[in-house]
């Protein structure tokens, strides 16, 4: 671990996995800056087809979210719609969002299940929970069919093997489905 260097590998401890992902993950440091640039790149250019594309940066907490929803501000000049349990926190809801035309969509576990913004296709994975639950959960908030047409999603996530591992296991799951569907 130097400055914004990190290396999680899958001889690392889940400890140490899991404190070295919390450290990545901090608002105010640099690689979570990058996610958000490199997602809006990404969801502008979505847009360009699907004009009312929308991003979700999923976060650890409700601070989290306050201060990525500020990143995404500075990094974008968007306003975030924040969606989060606390009243304290200027709150949007989901059905405002899904009706909106706004970009970017801040939450912390709001949106994980039983949510669906069909508008929803680039996803930053800000958050610490590894679980594969979990992640299936929010990837399948931007992997939605809208009407008749099939559209691409994009997944920005750390490179922590545990979700590298939940992803190559979505990937394995959707060859097999189409393996079997051949046949």
């Amino acid at each position: 671990l130097t400055g914004d260097t990190f290396t999680l590998s899958s001889e690392s401890s889940q400890d140490e996995a899991s404190r070295l992902l919390r450290r990545l993950l901090d608002a105010r440091g640099e690689f979570v800056r990058e996610q958000i640039r490199q997602a809006h790149q990404k969801l502008m250019d979505v847009r360009a087809s699907f004009p009312d594309a929308g991003a979700l940066a999923a976060c650890i907490d409700q601070t989290h979210a306050v201060m990525v929803a500020e990143v995404i501000r500075e990094v974008t000049g968007c306003d975030p719609s924040v969606i989060v349990s606390d009243s304290e926190v200027e709150n949007d809801t989901v059905r405002s969002f899904r009706n909106s035309k706004k970009e970017w969509l801040v939450a912390v576990r709001k949106v994980s299940e039983g949510t669906d913004i069909k508008r929803l296709q680039v996803l930053c994975y800000l958050t610490n929970t590894t679980s594969e639950l979990f992640f299936r959960q929010l990837v399948g908030r931007v992997s939605r069919y809208r009407g008749q047409e099939d559209r691409e999603a994009y997944v920005f996530l750390p490179a922590d093997p545990r979700l590298v591992a939940c992803a190559q296991n979505i990937e394995n799951a959707q060859v097999q489905a189409l393996k079997n569907q051949r046949e």
